[in-house]
C-alpha cells in the first residue's frame, strides 16, 4: 500500500505529520503487521519442513556416493593391474621415503582394499631411504621408526634391496667408554644387516661413526647381489684408535669391498689408505673418489685398475702436494678407459697443470658428458688476467683430448678458476655436437678497492659469447660450388641475392638444448636475440636445434634489467607460451630482480653429481641428471 506524496516527503525531514496523515499511516501499518505475522509463520513452516528434508538429503547423498563407487571402473581392476599402476607411483630419482605423504604408504591410505594390494606387492617395498631418529632412552619416536623399517623391508619378499640412510646430526654417547653407534645408528644396521643377502645398492652417509664395526663383522660373501655402494661420513675424532695401526691390512680386511658383484663404488669421505683393499676392481663399472684430493700418480694407478669404468668422479691435488698416504712416486702411464662416459674432476686448489697432464694423456674414446669443478678463492691477479698462454694451453689440450674422442662429447660443465668467455670460446669450438652447456666464471675474487667494474667485466662471461651462439649465416663457405664460384662478375649481385636464401647457418655449438650460465654480463636484447633465434625461427636455421631450458645468473657487480620491464618479461613469457622453452634468468642469491619462468623451473637437468638424500640407489650415484 502506498502513501500520499506529502507522508512520503516528510520521511526524509523532522516534520512531523498531520491529524489525518497520522490517522492512515496507523491503518496502513496494523494492515503490514498482519501480513508480516503471515509471512513469519509460512517461514517456520517451510524452516521446519527444510530442517526435515536436510538429514533426507544428506542420508540420500551419503548412500549415492557410496553406492556410486561400486560403479567405478577402479573398482573393476585386478590386484594385478593394480600393482602395476602402484609401482609407476614410486619415485625414480630417489630411494622411497617414509613419509604417508609418497608412496607406497601413501598408498595404503586410500582404502582397506588398496592398503591389502599395497601391503602385499613386495616391490613396492624394495628401496627406502632411513632418517635415523636415535633408539635410546626409550625414546618412543625412534623405537616406532625402528620398527617401521623392519616392518618395511619383510613386505619386500625376496626381492634385492636399494637402501640409503642418513644421520645428519652428531651426538654425543652417554657414557664415556661407549660409542656414538651402539646407540644411535646400530640398531638400524642391526636391522638392515638381516637382509645383507638381498642388498643390491647400499649408501651410508654417518657422521660421528665407528666404520670399523661394518668394515670387519662382515665377508664379501655375505653379499651376493650388491652391485652399488657409497659410503660417506668420517671416524669420530674422540675414537682414536678407531682404525688399527696398519691400514694396509686392515683396509684388506673390508669384506663388503669384496662383494662378487660389486659394480660401483663410491668411496668420497674416506683417505686412499681405506680403498687400497682387495676389490674387484676390473668389474667396477663407476667408481667415486671426489671428496678426499688425490696426486695424479695416485689417480692414475686406481683408474688403471678398473679398464671397465663408465663413471668416475675424482679430486686432484695440485702439483707438489702430497696426500696422506699416498703412493710411491713412480712414472705415469696413462690408461685407456674404453667404455668410460661420464668424467668428473675436482679440484679444491689451483692445479691445472694436473687436469692438463691427465687430459693430454688420458684417452676415452667413448667419453659423453664432462664435468671440471674447481672452488677457490683468487686473490689478484692470480687467477684472473687473461694469459695468453694459459688459452694457449687450453686449447691445445682440450683440443687434443676432445679430437681422441670416437663420439661426441654432448654434455659440458665447467666452473672453475681462472675462467672467462674466451676461455669458454677456446673449448667450445672443439665440442660442435654438444647438447648441454654449463659455464660458471668467476665466483668469488678478492681485488683491490680502487678496481673499476669495466675491468672485471671482461673476465666474465660477456656478450662476446653469446654471440657465437646465435646462428648467422655463413656466407662464402662451404655451400659455394665449383659452378658458382666460376659465374661471371656482371651477375655477381643477382647470385649472391640468390645464394642469401640457401646458405647454411653458423653458430657455436648448432645442437645445443640446454644453457647454465652464472657471472654473466651478458646485455639483455642479445639474451633475447638468442633466445628467438634458437626457437622462434629455428624452421629458418637448418642444422640448429631447437633450445629448450636456459637459465641465465647474471653477475651482481653489473646494473641488470628492472623488475619492471615489462617488455622484456612480456617477449619471454610470450616465447614460452609459444615454443615450450623454459627460461629463467636472474642475479646472484639475494637479488631480488628477476624474471622467472612462468612455471616452475626445475634444475632437474643440472650437470653436477648430486650427492642430496633421497638417493638415487637405481642408478648410477646421480651423475649428470637428466631433464
Amino acid at each position: 500500500m502506498s502513501f500520499p506524496r506529502s507522508i512520503n516527503h516528510k520521511l526524509c525531514s523532522n516534520e512531523p505529520p498531520t491529524i489525518e496523515e497520522e490517522k492512515l499511516i496507523r491503518s496502513v501499518l496494523a494492515v503490514s503487521f498482519g501480513r508480516q505475522h503471515a509471512i513469519d509463520n509460512q517461514i517456520s513452516v517451510l524452516r521446519r519442513a527444510l530442517d526435515d528434508l536436510t538429514p533426507k538429503q544428506e542420508k540420500l547423498k551419503t548412500f549415492i556416493e557410496s553406492h556410486r563407487r561400486l560403479l567405478s571402473p577402479s573398482q573393476k581392476l585386478l590386484p594385478e593391474i593394480l600393482q602395476v599402476i602402484f609401482c609407476y607411483c614410486l619415485p625414480t630419482a630417489h630411494n622411497a621415503v617414509m613419509s604417508t605423504k609418497e608412496a607406497p604408504l601413501l598408498l595404503g591410505r586410500v582404502c582397506r582394499r588398496w592398503r591389502q594390494v599395497s601391503h602385499t606387492t613386495p616391490k613396492l617395498w624394495t628401496s627406502i631411504h632411513i632418517s635415523i631418529i636415535p633408539v635410546a632412552f626409550h625414546n618412543s619416536r625412534g623405537v616406532a621408526r625402528k620398527d617401521a623399517v623392519s616392518s618395511w623391508l619383510s613386505r619386500s619378499g625376496v626381492l634385492p634391496l636399494y637402501i640409503s640412510m642418513t644421520a645428519k646430526s652428531t651426538r654425543t654417547a652417554p657414557n664415556p667408554g661407549a660409542t656414538v653407534n651402539a646407540y644411535y645408528i646400530q640398531p638400524y644396521l642391526d636391522v638392515i644387516s638381516e637382509h645383507t643377502h638381498r642388498w643390491r645398492s647400499l649408501h651410508l652417509m654417518l657422521n660421528d661413526y665407528n666404520w670399523s664395526y661394518l668394515f670387519t663383522r662382515f665377508s664379501g660373501v655375505d653379499f651376493p647381489a650388491l652391485e652399488s655402494l657409497c659410503l660417506e661420513g668420517n671416524f669420530p675424532r674422540r675414537l682414536k684408535h678407531a682404525l688399527p695401526p696398519d691400514h694396509a691390512a686392515f683396509s684388506g680386511e673390508i669384506g663388503i669391498l669384496q662383494a662378487p658383484c660389486l659394480r660401483k663404488l663410491s668411496f668420497p669421505s674416506f683417505s686412499l689408505q681405506v680403498i687400497q683393499a682387495r676389490v674387484h676392481w676390473r668389474d667396477l663399472t663407476g667408481l667415486d673418489l671426489g671428496s678426499r684430493p688425490l696426486l695424479l700418480t695416485d689417480v692414475v694407478r686406481i683408474i688403471t685398475k678398473c679398464p671397465n669404468l663408465e663413471n668416475c668422479t675424482i679430486s686432484l691435488h695440485p702439483p707438489g702436494a702430497s696426500a696422506p698416504g699416498a703412493f710411491p712416486s713412480r712414472p705415469i702411464t696413462m690408461p685407456t678407459l674404453p667404455v668410460l662416459r661420464t668424467l668428473s674432476l675436482t679440484t679444491k686448489k689451483a692445479c691445472f697443470d694436473e687436469i692438463f697432464s691427465l687430459l693430454d694423456g688420458l684417452s676415452t674414446p667413448a667419453l659423453r658428458h664432462l664435468s671440471l669443478h674447481n672452488r677457490i678463492e683468487v686473490d689478484w691477479p692470480i687467477g684472473i688476467p687473461l694469459v695468453s698462454s694459459f688459452k694457449e694451453k687450453l686449447d691445445s689440450v682440450f683440443g687434443s683430448f676432445f679430437r681422441r674422442l670416437t663420439h661426441p662429447l654432448e654434455e659440458l660443465m665447467i666452473s672453475t678458476i681462472p675462467f672467462s668467455a674466451e676461455y669458454a670460446l677456446a673449448i667450445l669450438q672443439h665440442v660442435p655436437d654438444l647438447k648441454r652447456l654449463s659455464l660458471r666464471g668467476v665466483e668469488f675474487v678478492r681485488q683491490p678497492w680502487h678496481l673499476t667494474l669495466p675491468e672485471v667485466q671482461v673476465h666474465l662471461m660477456n656478450d662476446a659469447l653469446l654471440k657465437k651462439l646465435i646462428p648467422t649465416r655463413a656466407r662464402g663457405a662451404s655451400s659455394a660450388t665449383p659452378s658458382t664460384a666460376s659465374s661471371s662478375s656482371s651477375d655477381g649481385e643477382e647470385h649472391d641475392a640468390h645464394m642469401g636464401e640457401n646458405l647454411p647457418y653458423s653458430c657455436l655449438c648448432p645442437r645445443l638444448e640446454v644453457l647454465d650460465c652464472s657471472e654473466a654480463v651478458f646485455s639483455t636484447h642479445l639474451v633475447l636475440e638468442f633466445l628467438q633465434s634458437r626457437t622462434t625461427y629455428r624452421h629458418e636455421h637448418p642444422g640448429v636445434a631447437h633450445l629448450r631450458r636456459v637459465c641465465i645468473i647474471f653477475s651482481s657487480r653489473i646494473p641488470f634489467f628492472s623488475a619492471d620491464d615489462h617488455d622484456l618479461r612480456n617477449e619471454i613469457v610470450t616465447l614460452e607460451q609459444e615454443t615450450g622453452l623454459l627460461v629463467s634468468l636472474r642475479k646472484q642469491a639475494g637479488i631480488e630482480e628477476s624474471i622467472p619462468a612462468p612455471r616452475a623451473f626445475v634444475h632437474e637437468w643440472t650437470l653436477s653429481a648430486s650427492r642430496s638424500f633421497p638417493f638415487d640407489t637405481h642408478k648410477y650415484f646421480g651423475f649428470f641428471q637428466r631433464y
